[in-house]
């Protein structure tokens, strides 16, 4: 079993994980797990019996393996966590509260994650999948230059423009689940055909997804 361990980079979080790792190698009974840490960890491959630890780097390969993802810290985590997979598949994430404002997304802490941790290889607990929206930016001649997967929100900003944005809103026609698919993952998808909605003058845009339209809900309520 393959987990990856991500974390606020700072001292105190940094900390707080190590000792959760420590812990946890002391206390599970299968010796099949690799735990990939930041390099910001001060732990030696030495300290641990049961785990096999690997340092980590965003982008590397290792990412593209992996059974489930650690997020220890607050709501940013779990987003950052998200963010490391571009495109599909994406590996379960177990948000585990530690530092944080809110903790909308955070739901377990980490005396709680050493019990299911220990089930993890043996029944794996129930999963809610979220939406995560696909965005690219294209120019006027047509070309794709990025293409990102957000589970929070997509932002249109004018930037240091002092004047109102004038944006066009459009939205595709019914596509196919093969079609969608395509233009979720390449930039060189065929565009399906877009109809004009509105016409919006404004600082920018905020799109959202579930998940980011409820946190802010959830944040104005406390």
């Amino acid at each position: 079993m393959n987990i990856l361990i991500m974390c606020k980079d700072d001292a105190e979080t940094i900390r707080m994980s190590t000792e959760f790792i420590l812990q946890l190698d002391s206390i599970i009974t299968y010796t099949s797990l690799v735990a990939y840490v930041p390099t910001s960890f001060c732990i030696a491959p030495s300290s641990c019996h049961n785990i096999h630890l690997e340092t980590w780097d965003p982008g590397c390969e290792q990412l593209q393996n992996l059974d489930l993802v650690l997020a220890i810290g607050g709501d940013g985590t779990v987003l950052n966590a998200a963010w490391q997979f571009q495109g599909p598949p994406i590996p379960p994430i177990l948000p585990i509260f530690l530092r944080g404002t809110l903790g909308f997304l955070t739901l377990w802490d980490l005396s709680s994650t050493f019990e299911l941790l220990l089930k993890v290889p043996l029944n794996l607990p129930s999963i809610s999948e979220r939406m995560r929206l696909c965005c690219k930016i294209i120019y006027r001649t047509g070309d794709c230059s990025r293409l990102f997967h957000v589970l929070n929100e997509c932002v249109v900003d004018k930037g240091a423009y002092g004047g109102l944005l004038k944006l066009e809103l459009h939205a595709a026609s019914r596509m196919t689940e093969a079609s969608f698919n395509r233009a979720a993952t390449s930039c060189d998808a065929e565009e399906p055909f877009y109809r004009l909605l509105s016409i919006i003058s404004a600082d920018g845009v905020i799109v959202a997804t579930p998940t980011g339209s409820t946190a802010y809900s959830v944040h104005e309520t406390f």
